[in-house]
């Protein structure tokens, strides 16, 4: 289905969204992780809008196309609240949230301030708290650079070979860019900036509390390989939540690309049943 990409001004920060489906069908909002951008989840939001959805995607802020914040404010609340100020740009009132990684902590959150406007949540491979080596395996691959495209296509394929290098270039096309300065191709993220905000150094009590003042229904889903959330993690999320869990094999971290066809045959019959009027 033909996608719609635009930038959308949320109180002076411009928004990249790529939306797709009948503007009239059940919203479902699509909010990536760290060093991703809204076309990491191309594959869903096609499948999604084949299903009868409208999906929202959105690069979040200093990520991808959308501006990185002046005043640098890369807190919990302000990531949590942008997508609803994007509803709300839309004319969008209820909308069922999909988040991982990164992105899951502002669902979470953004569902615990915006009670009314959620129909649903969708929370991928994260918890409060995380696995140190995974943690780890991020922050080496954050400052990389290479000198094409390609290298760097060639170098992530070796990182999760799982996915494939079709599957890579596609995405690494909306999340790399070439540096002007010295020709190298970086991630188009404010690394700098998120890294040195407090948030990420604030113990993980207050999402916890968070989870359980969830009160939309909730699916919390593992990759069975991931190295970032243990299976007792992820077990202690969905209790929290008092949600269902899922695990989707042969995936790792990113489990929506490692393996969308087993992600896809979780996420959308609960869509189904709880994000439809």
């Amino acid at each position: 289905m033909q996608a719609v990409e635009r930038h959308i001004d949320l109180g002076g920060l411009a928004f990249h969204t790529v939306e797709r489906g009948d503007p009239a069908a059940p919203a479902v909002v699509l909010l990536h992780g760290f060093n991703q951008t809204a076309n990491s989840w191309d594959e869903l939001s096609e499948r999604l809008a084949a299903e009868g959805f409208r999906a929202i995607a959105l690069d979040q802020r200093g990520h991808g196309d959308t501006d990185a914040p002046r005043d640098g404010d890369y807190s919990r609340e302000a990531m949590a609240d942008d997508p609803y100020r994007l509803l709300d740009a839309l004319g969008v009132e209820q909308a069922a949230v999909v988040g991982m990684s990164m992105g899951a902590v502002h669902a979470t959150l953004g569902a615990v301030r915006h009670p009314a406007r959620v129909r649903a949540v969708v929370l991928v491979d994260w918890a409060p708290e995380v696995e140190a080596r995974g943690v780890a395996v991020i922050a080496q691959v954050a400052p990389l650079s290479w000198a094409s495209f390609d290298e760097a296509v060639e170098a992530m394929h070796r990182f999760n070979p799982r996915r494939s290098l079709d599957n890579l270039r596609a995405r690494l096309s909306h999340s790399l860019r070439c540096d002007p300065t010295d020709g190298r191709w970086r991630w188009k993220v404010d690394a700098a900036g998120l890294a040195s905000h407090p948030r990420f150094r604030e113990p993980p009590t207050a999402m916890w509390r968070a989870l359980e003042q969830l009160a939309a229904p909730a699916l919390v889903i593992r990759g069975a390989d991931s190295d970032l959330v243990s299976a007792e993690l992820a077990e202690r999320v969905a209790a929290a939540a008092c949600g269902e869990l899922a695990t989707v094999p042969n995936a790792g971290h990113s489990v929506p690309g490692d393996n969308p066809e087993a992600f896809h045959a979780l996420v959308v019959p609960f869509l189904r049943l709880h994000a439809v009027k």
